[in-house]
């Protein structure tokens, strides 16, 4: 018998179908659409799950070339502490809130920059993210930030 925590490993391993199709659609294994879409995947299931759904897709030996370079960029940003999460922008939620957003769109807008960063990194400073949602902020607000 199953534990609710391994069912929830497998429910979202099974979610996970959408990032492999995704993945396997992908012609150009160096594209930046690439590396987003495997950044998309380990923001949804975390690193340690991650690797488990590698091993589960790597039963298939016609993917290998997929598989090994899923692991290869997965270790990557591993490694170099890429921004994968919204826990690592430069910008928190309280830090969303001081600029004017309030409830739900504090937690969106957190997704929204985290897309953002996934697409550049280069964008995950604190002084870009707060510029960025300063002329969002003004275009949908109508309030005017000094830029």
């Amino acid at each position: 018998k199953l534990d609710n925590s391994n069912i929830n490993k497998i429910k979202l391993l099974l979610e996970a179908k959408k990032f492999y199709d995704k993945i396997y659609s992908c012609s150009d294994y160096t594209s930046n659409e690439y590396r987003i879409i495997i950044k998309e995947l380990i923001n949804f299931l975390g690193y340690d799950l991650v690797y488990d759904f590698i091993r589960l897709i790597s039963i298939n030996e016609n993917d290998k070339i997929l598989v090994d370079n899923l692991k290869q960029n997965v270790d990557t940003f591993k490694k170099e502490n890429c921004p994968i999460f919204i826990k690592d922008l430069a910008i928190n939620g309280n830090e969303v809130m001081n600029l004017g957003f309030a409830g739900v769109e504090v937690g969106t807008t957190l997704s929204w920059l985290l897309k953002i960063v996934h697409k550049n990194r280069d964008y995950n400073k604190n002084n870009i993210l707060k510029d960025i949602l300063k002329r969002v902020y003004q275009y949908y607000k109508g309030d005017a930030y000094e830029l």
